[in-house]
């Protein structure tokens, strides 16, 4: 009697082992993103709805997470500000990681990389700006990022 006692315990819980393997995954509230929907090609509206690189990658995080999204045009500044009163759960708006932001609200790990680039004719806007060339033809990214002192 006691050994058909164990194995019908060890057969329940077997059972309801795969029955919970089996289960829905749980949903999770909905999400909602503040976002300054004025940057393409990341977020912009075409009509009255919002596309773009941001509206794409947040969609596909409610897609895997098995919820709904939104998201909430807000003003650039007011970003911040949104996500700390709750009126979202996440800012997803190119926003750089810079000291003071990261002491208000955590980043994530990196979703895009990118290099910036001046583009004029050929040599002209390195006999205006004053820049010296490299050999490869590039300004010197330092002499770049002080070109715009002093100018106003």
């Amino acid at each position: 009697m006691k050994h058909n006692t164990v194995a019908i315990s060890i057969l329940l819980l077997a059972l309801a082992l795969v029955l919970a393997g089996c289960a829905q995954p749980a949903k999770i509230a909905d999400l909602k993103a503040c976002s300054s929907i004025s940057y393409p090609p990341f977020e912009y509206y075409v009509g009255s709805d919002a596309v773009g690189f941001d509206v794409d990658l947040w969609n596909e995080i409610g897609k895997r997470m098995n919820t709904k999204t939104s998201m909430d045009n807000i003003p650039w500044d007011g970003l911040i500000p949104a996500l700390l009163g709750n009126k979202c759960n996440a800012i997803i708006s190119m926003m750089g990681e810079t000291p003071e932001r990261a002491k208000q609200v955590d980043f994530s790990a990196l979703t895009l990389t990118a290099h910036s680039a001046l583009l004029c004719k050929l040599n002209q806007a390195f006999r205006d700006l004053g820049l010296e060339r490299k050999e490869d033809g590039r300004a010197d990214w330092r002499d770049v990022r002080t070109m715009g002192q002093g100018r106003g």
